[in-house]
C-alpha cells in the first residue's frame, strides 16, 4: 500500500460492522499472511459475503475472499493520514473499479453463454 503504508509498518486495526469501498483493510490472505489492501466492494457468493480488494500500486484486484477473513480497518499506526481518513475521491475511485470489474465479469459470462 505504498506510499500510504510502508511494508512492515505497525498498524492499528479495528473490526467494523460495515466496511465501505475505499477502506483499507487488513485480512488473512490465502497463505494466512497478514495483508493490507484497499476494499473495492463486497458481494454475495455461495451464501457468504466476499470482498474484492486491490493494492493501490497494482492494476488488477486480488482474488475474492470471504468477509470472515477480514481482521479490521486501518485506524492508525505508521501510515499517512489519508489511509485513515479516506478522501471521497478515493472511495469513488474504488467503487468505480468495483463496478468495472463486475461489468467485465457479466459481459464475459454473457459471451461464454452465447
Amino acid at each position: 500500500m505504498s506510499p500510504l503504508i510502508n511494508d512492515g509498518a505497525t498498524l492499528h486495526i479495528q473490526p467494523r460492522a460495515i466496511y465501505l469501498p475505499g477502506d483499507i483493510l487488513t485480512f488473512l490472505g490465502r497463505d494466512d499472511r497478514l495483508t493490507t489492501h484497499r476494499l473495492l466492494g463486497i458481494f454475495p457468493r455461495n451464501g457468504e459475503l466476499h470482498c474484492l480488494t486491490r493494492p493501490d500500486s497494482h492494476e488488477h484486484p486480488d482474488a475474492p475472499f470471504p468477509l470472515s477473513r477480514v481482521l479490521g480497518r486501518v485506524m492508525g499506526g505508521e501510515c499517512r493520514e489519508d489511509a485513515i481518513l479516506i478522501p471521497w475521491r478515493a472511495r469513488l475511485k474504488a467503487l468505480g473499479r468495483f463496478t468495472a470489474h463486475v461489468l467485465r465479469r457479466l459481459i464475459l459470462g454473457a459471451r461464454s453463454q452465447a
